[in-house]
C-alpha cells in the first residue's frame, strides 16, 4: 500500500515540481485514496497490528527520505506531506503502537529543525493524529469484544480469557 500511495504522491511531484500543493485536488484524491484503504483493514486491530505498524514505518521512511532538502537546505524533507497520508491509518493503530511510532518519527527527524512555517504542518497533522485518543481505552478486537458480551450476557461460562497482547510492540527493523 506505501509503494502504491508514494508512487502516486511522486507523480504529484512532477506534475508540479518539488512542492506539494496540500490543498490540490490531486492531492487529496490521494488522502482519499488513504482513507479507503485504511477501511479495508476491518475493525480487527489486533490481527492487522504488524500489517499496520509496517506501514507506518515505512511511510515515515519515505516521508523523511532524503532528510534534506536538495532545492533548500533549510526547508523539510522533499516527502514530507506524505505524513498526511499516513495519518489516515493512523486510527487502525494500538494506543501502544501510536507510542512506537511517535518514538520512531521522533528518531526520523532531527526535531530541532521543526519550525512554525506552514511547510512543516504534515509533521504536526501526523502527530496529532497519533495522540489523538490517547485517554481513549485501547480498541479491542471485534472477536475479544463478542467474547466480552457474550460473557457478560451469561452465554458463556464467565472465564474466557482475552488474549489481546497488551505489551509494547516495537519495529523490528528499529533497533
Amino acid at each position: 500500500m506505501v509503494l502504491s500511495l508514494s508512487l502516486l504522491f511522486h507523480d504529484l511531484t512532477r506534475d508540479g515540481g518539488s512542492r506539494i500543493d496540500r490543498q490540490s485536488e490531486e492531492f487529496l484524491s490521494v488522502k482519499e485514496l488513504a482513507k479507503k484503504l485504511a477501511i479495508s483493514f476491518g475493525l480487527d486491530t489486533v490481527k492487522n497490528r504488524e500489517a499496520i505498524t509496517a506501514l507506518h514505518r515505512d511511510g515515515i521512511i519515505f516521508a523523511t527520505n532524503p532528510l534534506e532538502n536538495p532545492n533548500n537546505q533549510i526547508g523539510p524533507p522533499p516527502n514530507l506531506a506524505f505524513l498526511e497520508i499516513c495519518g489516515e491509518f493512523s486510527n487502525k493503530l494500538l494506543k501502544q503502537d501510536k507510542k512506537v511510532v511517535l518514538q520512531f518519527l521522533d528518531r526520523m527527524l532531527i526535531m530541532g529543525r521543526i519550525s512554525p512555517r506552514r511547510e512543516w504542518e504534515p509533521i504536526l497533522f501526523y502527530r496529532n493524529s497519533l495522540v489523538h485518543g490517547e485517554t481513549d481505552p485501547p480498541p479491542h478486537s471485534v472477536r475479544s469484544a463478542n467474547r466480552r458480551r457474550r460473557r457478560d450476557t451469561g452465554g458463556d461460562d464467565g472465564e474466557i480469557a482475552d488474549n489481546d497482547d497488551g505489551s509494547d510492540h516495537e519495529f523490528a527493523e528499529c533497533g
